[in-house]
């Protein structure tokens, strides 16, 4: 069997990551669309979730899928611009993979209390 050079295979490829590329953002759309209607601050989202948890449990599922969709794009762009670049791409691989978890994480710390009863306070 003949050995493959390093450029005729790579995953995710090129359909998959454009294509994460453009269903991505749409699920981020979809996820902002959703609570659109609440103030964005986490006393707000822990009240709106609280008041309607079927509204909020699907925007937050939207933005879930959003970045399970995203990530393979992410890949994508980060080996063509490696490609010409790779100290670029590799500072822009890392940041980009790191941004949106800290903001998703709120949801679940509700500093020990239920949404509830956060929403009250």
């Amino acid at each position: 069997m003949q050995e493959q050079s390093s450029n005729t295979f790579w995953f995710p490829g090129r359909w998959i990551g454009g294509l994460s590329l453009i269903i991505g953002p749409f699920l981020f759309l979809a996820a902002a669309l959703l609570r659109i209607q609440f103030h964005f601050f986490y006393d707000a989202q822990l009240a709106a979730y609280a008041n309607h948890p079927k509204l909020i449990t699907a925007a937050y599922s939207c933005f879930v899928l959003g970045c399970l969709f995203l990530w393979p794009g992410i890949i994508t762009l980060v080996r063509f611009i490696g490609m010409k670049h790779p100290a670029i791409a590799i500072w822009g691989g890392m940041f980009t993979s790191g941004t949106n978890r800290p903001g998703f994480s709120l949801r679940y710390r509700s500093f020990g209390l239920p949404a509830r009863q956060c929403a009250k306070s």
